[in-house]
């Protein structure tokens, strides 16, 4: 089966009976503001793309977790109220009081260790609202959703209560991602929202073993705010996920999708601009309008044991341009726009191909002037030929002249598969990418520094894309470990919790207290860009590295 991200315009009703009336077997979610995700049998999906009342479809894509491998022991200096994480925040006495209560803290993630002392109160109960478990298919899914098995808050204290809690609610965190996340932005002792309500969504993936996909993703997120809407109670969103498949510029679906939500409840969604800003996955070139000048050539260094491989190179549409790569082989491809095709890439000891290179130049899309040339490299045997894959462009005729090329996630190919001359600049991930979530990148608090692996935003630093808007603590961070005790680890997953406990914490200072009902959103986002702490390496604010600045909520106040 195949599962496609569609926006419609039609009742879902109406909709859905012409679905099942053209194609009998697909599974519907409807999602908020016309936004669905179907799963059908790939020969249908060019039926269903023409039916009435769709009016866009777009394919499910991998997703990886935005935290590193390394581990750090971490010392704290942010800004917050003195219990638990407060310190590391920036709030002062007065703000003490301040523990999240009345509000919850959607987790996205790869689940809990709902057994944590982190997650419970000190009577022992669970701090858990709900968890929607996606992976556990023999259960029940909450109600408009296809996908996966919901526990409840009275099953989670019946589970605790049992020698083998995992008899009854059988959810585990297998990573530990998920947990030690939720330590940092809601642990009852370590946590910046101690007392917070937790709403946990552990993704699943299609393959075992594998990545989860922006639509699991989408779904979380929708089940996320219908449920704080049905509590009525703010909420703050986490995301530790992310891709770099797309333009950019926030406009996939996922990311029109979150930008959407702004007003749908009272939600704010945080994520990390992801690990990818030393990553070498990034190469950014500019031609002129010179049709003299030499063309520019990008080498992409394919390491041995590749199993395979794609590449992403986006252009503006007025501008056109010749792209031909010449293989480790000596082969050399053209690609001609609004076609696609395959090539065979032989080995020069053998003969025989080793390599099929796969392509599809498309045009642009109804929401984007960008145009897309995806490659796809697939091995005829086990990997993908090695060496130097050289990008030649030539100019033809350029006016905005803009290229981006970009490689999948450091999480989804070998870490010495890179360009050899990469941009650190635009690494930060989708859907940090979009304009209304809260994008956090990460600093060092043992020497007040920006953590190189952080996602950088573009280096022009456009209004559309001023990202990330922030950054926290992501260098180091001791949080909740699967098991009991506690583990140390690095990344912008670790900085976007930071940032959700305190939008938690704002929220229950102006939402649950009447200081301010309306202080959620694109609201908190500018309270913390006002309050951001500058860091010393940097004049300029905001910029693509930090942002605004370092979080700390003192100020912001």
């Amino acid at each position: 089966m195949t599962e496609l991200i569609f926006r419609f315009a039609d009742d879902e009703a109406t909709l859905l009976a012409r679905i099942l009336e053209n194609i009998p077997n697909a599974q519907v979610t409807f999602l908020l503001n016309q936004y669905g995700i179907i799963r059908l049998n790939a020969s249908d999906a060019t039926l269903f793309s023409t039916l009435p009342g769709i009016i866009y479809v777009e394919a499910s894509r991998s997703l990886y977790f935005t935290e590193l491998t390394e581990s750090y022991l971490n010392k704290t200096i942010s800004c917050l109220p003195t219990g638990g994480r407060n310190a590391e925040i920036g709030l002062q006495n007065d703000f003490n009081v301040l523990t999240g209560s009345g509000v919850l803290l959607g987790i996205i993630d790869s689940g809990i260790d709902y057994r944590h002392p982190e997650f419970l109160t000190e009577n022992g109960q669970t701090r858990i609202v709900a968890l929607w478990d996606q992976s556990i298919s023999n259960g029940t899914p909450p109600d408009g959703y296809f996908l996966g098995s919901l526990f409840t808050e009275e099953q989670i204290n019946a589970a605790l209560s049992q020698p083998t809690a995992q008899n009854s609610v059988p959810s585990q965190d297998t990573s530990g991602h998920g947990t030690h996340v939720a330590g940092i932005c809601g642990g009852s002792r370590i946590g910046v929202a101690p007392n917070a309500s937790l709403l946990i969504v552990k993704l699943a993936s299609p393959i075992p073993g594998g990545f989860p996909r922006t639509s699991e993703l989408m779904q979380g997120i929708d089940f996320c705010v219908r449920e704080s809407v049905r509590l009525d109670m703010p909420i703050a969103i986490n995301l530790s996920f992310g891709n770099s498949y797309g333009s950019h510029l926030g406009t996939s679906l996922l990311e029109t999708y979150i930008d959407s939500l702004n007003g749908v409840g009272k939600s704010t969604l945080v994520t990390g601009s992801g690990n990818e800003g030393a990553g070498g996955g990034h190469k950014e070139i500019t031609l002129t309008p010179d049709t003299s000048t030499a063309p520019i050539e990008v080498v992409l260094s394919v390491a041995e044991l590749q199993p395979a491989l794609n590449l992403q190179i986006w252009k503006n549409f007025v501008d056109i341009m010749s792209i031909e790569m010449t293989a480790p082989t000596g082969e050399t491809f053209s690609f001609l726009p609004d076609t696609s095709g395959e090539y065979s890439v032989g080995s020069t000891l053998t003969g025989e191909a080793t390599t099929l290179l796969r392509y599809i130049y498309s045009l642009p899309s109804f929401y984007q002037l960008a145009q897309e040339l995806y490659l796809s490299f697939e091995p005829t045997v086990s990997y993908i030929t090695p060496g130097f894959w050289r990008i030649r462009f030539t100019p033809e005729r350029i006016v905005a002249g803009r290229v981006h090329l970009w490689l999948p996630g450091e999480a989804a190919r070998n870490v010495q598969t890179r360009f050899l001359e990469p941009t650190p600049f635009g690494t930060f991930t989708i859907p940090s990418t979009a304009s209304r979530i809260l994008t956090v990148g990460a600093y060092n608090t043992a020497n007040d520094t920006y953590a190189d692996f952080s996602g950088r935003g573009f280096n022009d630093f456009l209004p559309r894309t001023n990202k990330p808007d922030l950054a926290a603590p992501g260098v180091n961070i001791i949080s909740a470990a699967v098991g009991g005790g506690y583990v140390a680890q690095s990344g912008t997953s670790m900085a976007a919790p930071f940032v959700s406990g305190a939008c938690a914490l704002f929220m229950e200072w102006g939402v649950v207290n009447g200081n301010d009902s309306y202080l959620y959103g694109e609201k908190i986002k500018a309270f913390l860009q006002h309050g951001a702490r500058r860091l010393p390496a940097f004049n300029t604010y905001p910029n693509p590295y930090v942002g605004y600045g370092a979080l700390c909520l003192r100020n912001s106040f």
